[in-house]
């Protein structure tokens, strides 16, 4: 519609107007609610009227504007209302950021922090009482805090207990500041009232568990202490060996360690000759119970499953030698022949016939040798004409190890 158009009302009516400074005339327009006729009409009420269900009004508009900025040019400007994508007005507050980051589910965390330190800082906290419900549910309190601006909270006297520390074992209270305990030993008191031990007297020095002062030695009596008293196999720690004072004393297994090394060597299983060697230099481990120990040959066992029964010397060596081939004599050389440690005979008479196999036995024999590691090496010669199986013969030496 042109702008200064000529309208004309209807017969019988008169139509006001203002004349503008152009000219032009603009007519008065009345602002009526629509109860009149059926159209509506924008309705017009008083301050403080009640709302009634079906009131029609002018719509106020804004903008969506997901992320608030200003739609005016400049300060000043007029400017819509904006709005985020889920139509909240936005508004300006910056602590609400910070406190919608507090907030997790139905819950509010916040960190414990002291409150400004001077009155510039003190003068711009809101005026902002907080209060909490009293213990009938209907009178309230301030939270109060103190210079630093800590919580002030003070423990009534009771028997009640704080949270879980009345009597649960296990439970963390944090950290304790040690070193303003007080001198004397309450603590010992307490640990020997437990177990029913009285101290013997107040110390100061912190050394007390009931009766017993670490640092001193052990008062002379009878007492056991926990199962020292009779019980075996209780681990006491480290035992000083060097000096334990000498006697006939065993300790452990230094008596009397006896050990019996048994071997079947392997054999030649031609016809043998008289002086011919039958059992080549042979390793018999751990006859001594250390390094270089002294150990002494107590007997010697011979099973026979050839049946042969034939003489032989046993012969022994701190270490491996060259005793010369077997099914031949003997040839030891001098350097190995100083590794010599004795020798033994077991005669054709010692021997006892049991059908197929024959044993002998030589009992009490008492011969003392010195190893060079903890084995002993073994050589023998027949003094027969036997004639063996590769494994026919096996021997048992049974050694006391010093």
């Amino acid at each position: 519609m042109a702008d200064n158009t000529t309208f004309t009302p209807g017969t019988g009516a008169s139509a006001s107007t203002d004349q503008l400074a152009g000219g032009e005339h603009a007519p008065h327009v009345k602002i009526m609610d629509g109860t009149d006729d059926s159209e509506v009409k924008l309705k017009v009420v008083a301050e403080d009227a009640a709302h009634t269900t079906g009131d029609t009004g002018l719509v106020a508009m804004a903008v969506r504007q997901d992320t608030a900025a200003a739609l005016g040019g400049t300060d000043g400007d007029y400017m819509p209302l904006i709005v985020d994508s889920t139509g909240r007005l936005h508004i300006a507050k910056a602590d609400l950021a910070t406190i919608a980051g507090a907030v997790a589910g139905s819950e509010m965390q916040a960190d414990v922090l002291t409150m400004p330190g001077t009155a510039a800082e003190d003068a711009a906290l809101p005026a902002v009482a907080v209060v909490i419900a009293g213990d009938d549910g209907t009178d309230t309190r301030l939270i109060q805090l103190d210079a630093n601006g800590y919580l002030k909270a003070v423990l009534q006297t009771g028997s009640a207990a704080v949270g879980k520390l009345a009597a649960n074992s296990g439970v963390d209270i944090g950290v304790i500041d040690g070193t303003t305990l007080p001198a004397a030993n309450l603590c010992q008191q307490a640990m020997a009232a437990s177990l029913s031990v009285v101290p013997a007297s107040d110390v100061t020095d912190a050394t007390y568990i009931g009766d017993i002062k670490f640092g001193e030695a052990l008062p002379a009596g009878t007492n056991a202490i926990g199962k020292l008293a009779a019980n075996t196999g209780v681990d006491i720690g480290d035992v000083d060996i060097l000096s334990i004072a000498a006697g006939e004393n065993v300790v452990g297994l230094v008596g009397a360690p006896d050990i019996q090394v048994e071997i079947t060597p392997t054999l030649d299983t031609g016809a043998h000759t008289a002086g011919d060697v039958l059992i080549a230099e042979t390793e018999l481990a751990n006859a001594a119970r250390v390094s270089g120990g002294i150990t002494i040959l107590h007997s010697v066992k011979v099973i026979d499953d050839d049946d042969q029964g034939a003489e032989i010397d046993i012969f022994f060596f701190d270490r491996t030698v060259t005793f010369g081939t077997k099914n031949s004599a003997p040839s030891i050389s001098d350097a190995d022949a100083a590794f010599y440690e004795g020798s033994i005979t077991i005669a054709s008479g010692d021997y006892e016939d049991l059908g197929g196999v024959k044993v002998a036995t030589a009992k009490g024999i008492g011969l003392e040798m010195k190893s060079n590691a903890t084995s002993i090496f073994v050589a023998a010669v027949t003094q027969g004409t036997p004639t063996h199986a590769a494994t026919g013969l096996t021997l048992k030496f049974a050694f006391i190890r010093s």
